[in-house]
């Protein structure tokens, strides 16, 4: 497979999303909602799984399909709330022991002008850093 193709592939409009990830984890279970401080993120999904018989936690972004299902995910672009909603699933990755899968499908972060009160920058950059700090286990498998 050339880079071309495999580019195309990448950015094909039916490739697989965070909710199609049943054919290789179990379905997410318990899901991690909202960041505790402000709301939820529906751009980002959080939550339990199993991955070859394997408690992990899945976090990853989500589009959607169609036009609803875009606009309620952002189209896959997080929110400040959805850092912290991951960093919160992290942290629980951390305590209970369970390794990470992460699935980043993004254009980036939401850019609109009323965000920036929420001190964006500083926060992605204080959230990457968290993210640095925590140790999970890695897989037996």
């Amino acid at each position: 497979m050339s880079a071309w193709q495999r580019t195309e592939l990448a950015r094909h409009a039916q490739r697989p999303y965070t909710l199609d990830t049943s054919s290789i984890c179990s379905r997410i279970g318990a899901r991690v909602h909202g960041d505790r401080a402000y709301g939820d993120d529906p751009a980002l999904l959080c939550g339990m799984a199993r991955f070859r018989g394997e408690e992990v936690m899945v976090i990853g972004h989500q589009k959607g399909r169609d036009t609803k299902s875009r606009l309620h995910r952002n189209f896959g672009q997080a929110n400040p709330e959805g850092y912290r909603k991951a960093l919160r699933a992290m942290k629980m990755a951390e305590k209970f022991k369970r390794p990470v899968i992460t699935l980043i499908d993004t254009p980036g972060a939401y850019p609109v002008l009323a965000r920036k009160s929420a001190d964006k920058p500083k926060l992605s950059h204080v959230t990457c850093v968290r993210w640095r700090a925590c140790v999970f286990p890695s897989s037996q498998q």
